[in-house]
Order: structure tokens, then sequence, then C-alpha cells
């Protein structure tokens, strides 16, 4: 479903503008018609007068500078009332709070326009959907569908859309992202982003390796969301014909493992250019994640690297690696409730999914719709749909570890991640750690 959003003056206002002209007559006949009849989306209906009436299937054309104009007067005709139908269906559907009002979670974080969003406390009343907007500028000034939980922003761009991403998969590092991003994308309204260096369905690292150079200019001055938003959305793109041939159904994501443990950074980062995102981790036994990492390292060679070798222990040396002042990044990976209690900062626990690697490798299917439900796909899932559990595997690394981590360093390992952890429990009610017992 395509909901759009094009600011203007009422339409018989815009300068330009004939209502009484055959174009505009047709193109708003047209799109009563499909409403009516068969709940065609208006930019399906608009975009297929674009690329031509009659045209045999399979043939398309890329739409130009020109068909642009063209498409955004139609769609200017026609935001208003799908503007107005989708606010209404809202509408009907609010919880009734114990005052009378509307009854709605609170939201921390800012949006592009400094207001703080809500979240309606139900099952979204639509499927979710893209937003069209005319410009990244145009979004940052729309001040409503910043706090819209069930929409993702997009813009043409030539001959693509560019979108913002529907949900993150922030984490943990060897804790089983790449497979659960492997499972979603299976999925008919699921599409995984490009990564930082241009990888399809790889890691964008957007908001920590490329938000500096990003956000900010060489002077240092933060630039707007607008022109944060355009950097980022480069990174979830697809041609314009194929958008309009999903019905702009496609729901982008980004998968950054990274995300999860750059607390200082990343929560306020993301936050506060998508106040309603929702977000996914995966947290593995961190013992388990440590030398996992650890073994990736060592595989690829890279320990030789004075840099790379500092951040983990020495041979021998654990008990002082775990008492360390300010403990090395591969350690506070696996400090999952530090991570927690300031991602809650900034996300409402109905917005932030936390799933076990131990369900995720032992139970795949089951999780994968747990993954589909919080994100409000169950019930557009198409019949029949199911996953292919068996992933494409990685040639195993081989290499003894044992003279990296012995025996009495990984029971040094799980005393320490128990305690740093027992409070998960508390906040990750329902989940299920088996490491914790």
């Amino acid at each position: 479903m395509v909901v759009f959003l094009m600011a203007g003056p009422p339409l018989d206002q815009q300068s330009g503008y004939d209502a009484s002209s055959s174009r505009g007559a047709l193109e708003f006949e047209s799109i009563e018609a499909n409403q009516q009849r068969r709940g065609v989306s208006v930019l399906s209906s608009l975009l297929g007068q674009l690329l031509g009436a009659g045209r045999q299937p399979g043939h398309t054309r890329v739409v130009g500078r020109s068909d642009h104009e063209s498409l955004y007067q139609g769609l200017e005709v026609a935001q208003q009332r799908a503007l107005l139908q989708r606010s209404q269906r809202l509408q009907e559907t609010m919880v009734p709070g114990p005052s009378g009002g509307d009854s709605v979670a609170p939201r921390t974080g800012g949006g592009p326009s400094g207001i703080r969003a809500t979240l309606v406390a139900h099952r979204p009343p639509v499927a979710p959907h893209s937003l069209l907007y005319k410009s990244w500028e145009q979004w940052q000034s729309a001040a409503m569908p910043s706090g819209d939980m069930h929409s993702m922003p997009a813009v043409t761009s030539g001959s693509d859309v560019h979108h913002l991403p529907f949900f993150v998969i922030a984490g943990a590092q060897k804790g089983g992202t790449t497979y659960l991003r492997w499972l979603l994308v299976q999925h008919p309204l699921l599409e995984s982003g490009y990564g930082l260096h241009g990888e399809k369905r790889g890691e964008p690292h957007f908001f920590d390796w490329g938000y500096l150079t990003k956000l900010t200019g060489s002077d240092g001055v933060a630039r707007p969301h607008s022109t944060v938003a355009r950097r980022y959305a480069r990174m979830f793109r697809m041609p314009l014909d194929k958008f309009v041939a999903t019905n702009g159904s496609t729901l982008f994501f980004d998968t950054t493992p990274a995300y999860v443990v750059e607390t200082d950074t990343v929560p306020k980062r993301l936050t506060s250019l998508l106040p309603s995102i929702r977000v996914i981790v995966v947290f593995r036994d961190p013992t388990d994640r440590y030398r996992s990492e650890l073994q990736m390292e060592v595989c690829r060679s890279r320990l030789f690297l004075s840099s790379m070798a500092r951040e983990y222990h020495r041979h021998g040396q654990m008990r002082l690696y775990l008492t360390e002042q300010h403990p090395k990044k591969p350690l506070r990976r696996g400090l999952y409730a530090d991570q927690l209690e300031i991602w809650f900062e900034f996300v409402s626990r109905d917005a932030l999914l936390i799933l076990t690697s131990d369900e995720l490798y032992s139970d795949p299917l089951t999780t994968a719709a747990k993954a589909l439900g919080f994100l409000g796909l169950a019930e557009v899932t198409p019949t029949g749909f199911t996953f292919n559990l068996h992933a494409p595997k990685n040639a195993a690394c081989k290499k003894d570890m044992s003279s990296y981590l012995d025996e009495s360093e990984l029971a040094q390992l799980r005393t320490f991640y128990l305690e740093k952890n027992r409070r998960l429990p508390e906040l990750a009610p329902g989940t299920v750690f088996p490491w914790l017992a």
C-alpha cells in the first residue's frame, strides 16, 4: 500500500491547475473509479497512465524528468483524498483512553521537527507502506508522519526510489544477525539495504562509521535532517519501475550488528532521524560470542596487526583484561544489560524486539514468525508463504583456538558475563537466556 503526502494549497487554488481541464478530470475520474471498483492504489493508477496505457506486458521504460513533473501533478490531485481516507481509518481504530482521549504510548527522542513521537497502543490498522514525498526537505517539514511507525518515507531520485528503512537489526555481532537477515529477505515485502561500500544486502554502518562524514561538514557544523536522510536513503534504493510493479509495498531494513554496542552515539543518532524506528537485536551467549569473534579474526589473520591485537586479551592475561578501567569493544559487545538500558532511553520497549541465538537456530521458523508479528507483517504475509531455513554456509575455520583462549579463560569470561548480565531478565521479561541459568 502506498500513501501520498504532497504538501500544498487546496487543489483549486494551485497555480497553473485547471480543475476543468480534460487531463485533470480524466486523472481524477480514473482514480475514483479504481478506488471504488478494485481498491487499486493511487500510485499504480497514476503511474499506469504515465507509463502508457495499453503497453504490452513486460515492456517498461525509464521515467524521465518531464514524466516526473506530470507524476507529481497527478499525485497532488489525488493526495488529499488518499491522506484523508487513511487518517479516517486511523481515527476509527484508535483505542479510547481512560479519560476519553486516544490511548497512546509516549516515545522518547525528537524527530525532524523536534517533537516527540507517539505510538498507537494496538495493532496497526493498515499494512506497513511507503510514504512518497517530493523531496527530503518536504519530509523534514512534515511533522505528523515522523511519528508514524507503520510507514517508510521514500523520494524519487532519477530512475530510482530511495527509502528510509522500516526497521533495523542492530546486533549483536556474531549473534546470528546474518542468518536472520537471510530469512527475512525471503519475505515478499522485505528487502535489506546496501552495505557501506555498495555491496548488496550488506551492512550500511551509517550511524557509526559513516555518520560523521555524512552528518557534519568540514567545518563540523551539523547538516539538516533532510541532508542526512538523503544520504542514508541511497542505501535503500530500488528502480522506479519495480517500485511501481510492487505497488510501493517493499519495506527496507538496515542490518548493522555494530549498532547495538555503540550506545554513546547510535541510539541518539538513529532516533533523532527516525523517532519511530523499530529495532531487533539477537543476543548470543556472550562467552561463545567473544570466542566466535576472536576466531573470526584469527581466521582472517588480522591479529598480527597491533591495533587489532590490542582489542583482545593476551593469552594467559584474561583476568587483567576483564578488570581494565575501560573495557575493550570485543568485551563490551557481550554486556547486553548495559546496552539495553541505554537503548530503552531512546526506543520504547514495544519498539525493540529481543531474540536469542538459541531460539533462532533451534526453531528458526517460529523466530522468523515472531519477527514478522513484531513488524506488523503477520497478517499481510501471503497464504502459503514458507521460509527456506537452510542458509548457505561459509567455509568453517579449522584453526586450533586453544593457544588463544583456553578453558580456564573461558570460565573466567562466563563468570564475568554472568554477573554483568544479571539484570537481563528484568529488562527483557519473557525472554529466556539459557546461559544465565
